[in-house]
């Protein structure tokens, strides 16, 4: 059966070894494997070519077992496994060394194939050269193209070029699909005219065969146009042919040709198919990622649920990724064990995980992200000593290495707050213009906040505040949308507008962790500014905003508690609310303490006549109230004199 590599072969002779094959012959075994391998011009599937060799290999063919070990190495017919693929050439070499000094030219080809790879033998391109060269010499096309790549990838001299030239003409001549797709590289490249035929023919008569590395150039010509029209019909039915040829690259791009709708239908469920495919068969680790996403979000496609939202199940794609070292993987798990996301919150965890980002040798956007979080691990000390220098130092990796909008944010409060390196307002003002130009909306707010009150060398510029409030905004930031609405409130850098003020105030509401806008609509509803009057509603806010500790919400409660205005009073509650807002800084008025003063009196005087009236019993209600549940101990004197200051503290805070 050594016709295959002497001349070329016909339909008759692949249908003549598939039978004897078929039917136990080992040599036709391995000879019909070399012809799907290598294609011949009858089509090529390296699959199908290594389900082939491994029947040889069994049968005890060595040549069989090391082209096995061959495409384990190359990750071609197979999931690479360089390991296994030395562990197997390892068991050939006797038998390869011994027969290619007759010389045989399988063994020959495939013992210059493992001194150019260093393949179970110290790497030696002298020797490579020799023995490809011998079975090239025999006619054989994959020695050829083998040959082809020491001369052109690895010696990469003038006469190395030129014999890399005469062996890819020689193996396309042999219909190789691999000698036709090299031929169809030097044409692109110029270095080379044949017969008027251009790069892309040869490609395309490659791709023809099967030859996978082909039919993705022809497919990535269609797409962008190369030399030619786009044509996005084109680029999908080459990509779906790799893709069924167990192409990971072809089976993610024709997800996503199918998850966007371009040269096909738009079909989710079909891009998410063959994703999993990509993931399951060839450990697509871009898949795994996506795959991780969709079940992070959910994904429906016509009312009918593709994915359901599982974070679980996210974490188990993040994870198979994880152990192929992946960036984004690790990055993606430590954001799940910081949030609590499929797994049991694990601050631990989640550093290790981004600092593995961090550590891996590719740098991506994922790996910038990372050096943020495990920047923030550091400033705030979560799980490790604070460490505020540190932290500045991976946020200026994180910016150095392309991350502007967030590493910039970061660096600017550092730089504004002196936070690992010397306080400089100018370099501050910079960073937080620079994480505002790619639309950081934290600093895009803050920036609002700088020019509403000229701080970091500024003047005062409210409009330019209304201007950086707005970008902001747009990215729906709780904060900027609460300053936006109280610049309408107050008509500060816009017109005054207190229905525009009140509807943001409301939208904001809505959120428990919005402290800020509910004590203002709080404060509306209690006032009747811009709405109808309600204290029952304006309590409900304040006590919402002050379980969060709101100083102005607690002290607002405090007082309401201490009045029994909407709310029944409790003197002893009010002036703790008021303890609690002046321990977190609310700035009080001479009125405001006056009014604190007043009311302790009364509550210590309140507190001494009930333990003087209820000596001796178990049970003694010690707490002074307003109106007519504090007639009992405090004077109608003492009541109305705190009324009075704590009313009179509420208009001078209005």
């Amino acid at each position: 059966f050594h016709l295959a590599y002497t001349t070329m072969f016909s339909k008759e002779d692949s249908d003549r070894l598939e039978q004897a094959a078929n039917e136990g012959d080992v040599s036709a075994q391995f000879e019909y494997g070399m012809l799907k391998w290598c294609g011949y011009g009858l089509g090529e599937d390296r699959v199908e070519a290594v389900g082939w060799f491994k029947k040889a290999s069994e049968a005890g063919n060595v040549f069989a077992k090391a082209m096995v070990a061959k495409a384990f190495f190359q990750g071609e017919g197979v999931n690479e496994d360089r390991e296994k693929a030395t562990a197997l050439m390892a068991e050939c070499m006797p038998t390869l060394e011994n027969d290619a000094l007759v010389p045989n030219m399988e063994a020959c080809s495939l013992l210059g194939f493992c001194y150019s790879q260093g393949v179970a033998v110290e790497r030696d391109l002298k020797q490579a050269v020799k023995f490809l060269d011998l079975a090239a010499k025999q006619g054989q096309a994959e020695a050829m193209v083998d040959l082809h790549d020491v001369y052109l990838l690895q010696l990469r001299d003038l006469p190395s070029e030129q014999k890399a030239l005469s062996l890819a003409r020689l193996a396309s001549e042999q219909q190789h699909s691999r000698g036709q797709f090299f031929l169809g590289e030097l044409c692109e490249r110029g270095d080379v005219t044949s017969d008027g035929e251009s790069g892309f023919e040869y490609f395309l008569k490659s791709a023809r065969q099967g030859y996978t590395l082909a039919q993705i150039t022809v497919a990535e010509y269609y797409e962008f146009g190369t030399g030619r029209e786009v044509d996005l019909v084109q680029a999908f039915d080459w990509y779906h042919r790799g893709a069924v040829g167990h192409s990971q690259y072809c089976q993610t791009s024709i997800a996503k040709f199918y998850y966007q709708g371009k040269g096909c239908e738009q079909s989710i469920a079909r891009a998410v198919t063959w994703y999993q495919r990509a993931a399951e068969e060839n450990s697509s680790i871009v898949s795994m990622i996506f795959l991780g996403k969709l079940c992070e979000s959910g994904c429906k496609e016509k009312g009918v649920t593709l994915i359901k939202q599982d974070y679980a199940q996210a974490v188990t794609w993040y994870k198979k990724a994880s152990l192929l070292g992946d960036a984004e993987a690790h990055l993606r798990l430590g954001m799940c064990y910081e949030a609590g996301l499929g797994v049991d919150q694990d601050m631990a965890k989640a550093l290790r995980y981004y600092q593995s980002a961090c550590d891996e040798d590719i740098v991506r956007d994922a790996d910038m992200t990372a050096y943020c979080s495990v920047g923030w691990f550091y400033e705030q000390g979560i799980t490790v000593d604070k460490d505020l220098e540190l932290a500045f130092k991976y946020y200026k990796k994180a910016y150095d290495g392309g991350l502007v909008s967030e590493a910039a944010y970061r660096l600017a409060y550092c730089y504004e707050q002196g936070r690992g390196v010397a306080q400089d307002k100018g370099q501050a003002l910079e960073f937080y213009h620079s994480a505002q130009h790619y639309n950081n909306a934290d600093a895009c707010c803050r920036l609002g906040q700088i020019y509403a009150q000229g701080l970091l060398n500024t003047k005062r510029d409210p409009h330019a505040a209304i201007k950086f409030y707005r970008q902001a905004c747009m990215k729906q930031h709780p904060l900027a949308m609460y300053e936006l609405a109280r610049c309408y409130e107050l008509g500060v850098g816009v017109q005054k507008s207190l229905g525009c003020a009140i509807n943001d105030y409301k939208l904001l509401s809505d959120f428990d962790d919005c402290a800020l806008s509910q004590y203002r609509l709080g404060c509306c509803y209690e006032k009747g500014l811009g709405v109808e009057k309600c204290l029952k509603t304006a309590i409900a806010l304040l006590q919402r905003s002050a379980a969060q500790n709101n100083p102005g919400a607690l002290y607002k409660l405090g007082k309401h508690y201490l009045r029994g205005d909407g709310i029944a009073a409790d003197v002893a509650r009010g002036l703790k609310y008021l303890q609690q807002a002046v321990s977190l800084g609310y700035d009080r008025t001479p009125l405001d303490m006056a009014m604190e003063r007043q009311f302790q009196s009364v509550h210590a005087a309140a507190a001494a006549d009930g333990a003087s009236e209820g000596e001796g019993r178990d049970d003694v209600n010690v707490t002074a109230v307003e109106g007519s549940a504090a007639s009992s101990t405090t004077s109608p004197t003492q009541a109305k004199k705190a009324k009075l200051s704590a009313t009179e503290a509420e208009d001078e805070e209005d």
